[in-house]
């Protein structure tokens, strides 16, 4: 858009500035007289600058044959409302919210490419990608993301969560602990951390893990459970088959438990 109003207003001999006092010039009556070809100038400026021009009228100067154009009475309204990324990436995560994957994916598409450095774009857009099940665009969004703002907790969580799906369980550890750095409360990121060192064989860090999570979350019958599995895997059964034993009673009403991890 830049480009395209330098290119418009030099060729005419105006700048913007000029173009717009100008016109304010003419509407109040200063009598100031242009050529045809910059008074076009100075309306393609405007327009270019969201500044919407009504032409009132426009008439010869006088008769004159000198091929000037008095200048025409215009009306200056206040500049259109453009909207900006943080509007549309709100729209993108309403559009998210109601199920909208495709249609928040195409929202901030544009985002992202006019603002690559759009954290929270970059990561609205992980999330959508993940939804349309495109794994490898999710994890170029939220890298972007990290990248551009480091203490974005759900971005670096939601990185850790894809590389262990991809089975880089350093790449998963490193992002989890990063998004906790950030975030201490953060209880799904307890939760990716201990999963990811379990699947990479730390049993004793994961068991720390889901501690912390149960201590963010103490109603979370998944992350008891799964606490109490890593515990047994330790070899404290007793107090892992307490924990198991604890969660299976808070889950009977909730069926929660049916999802969680299921002992070999």
């Amino acid at each position: 858009m830049a480009s395209r109003c330098e290119k418009v207003f030099f060729q005419g001999g105006y700048h913007g500035e000029a173009a717009l006092h100008a016109l304010r010039s003419a509407q109040m009556g200063g009598g100031r007289r242009l050529t045809c070809a910059a008074w076009l100038t100075c309306a393609a400026w405007l327009t270019c600058a969201a500044w919407p021009v009504t032409i009132a009228g426009c008439g010869a100067a006088g008769g004159e044959a000198t091929g000037a154009l008095r200048f025409p009475e215009v009306q200056l309204d206040e500049p259109r409302a453009v909207p900006s990324a943080s509007s549309e990436v709100r729209r993108a995560e309403q559009l998210l919210a109601s199920g909208d994957a495709a249609g928040a994916r195409a929202l901030l598409l544009g985002v992202v490419e006019a603002s690559p450095q759009d954290a929270r774009a970059q990561l609205a857009l992980g999330l959508a990608l993940e939804r349309l099940d495109d794994a490898a665009g999710a994890l170029a969004a939220y890298r972007a993301a990290v990248e551009a703002d480091a203490t974005l907790a759900e971005a670096h969580n939601n990185l850790g969560a894809l590389l262990r799906e991809a089975g880089d369980l350093p790449g998963a550890v490193q992002a989890h602990r990063r998004a906790l750095e950030q975030d201490p409360a953060l209880s799904g990121g307890w939760s990716n951390l201990a999963l990811a060192l379990e699947d990479g064989g730390d049993v004793a860090g994961a068991v720390e893990a889901w501690r912390r999570a149960s201590q963010i979350s103490p109603r979370d019958a998944i992350v008891r459970v799964n606490l109490g599995l890593a515990l047994v895997s330790l070899g404290e059964s007793e107090e892992g088959v307490a924990m198991l034993r604890e969660a299976w009673r808070a889950s009977r009403r909730s069926s929660e438990v049916s999802r969680c991890k299921v002992l070999a």
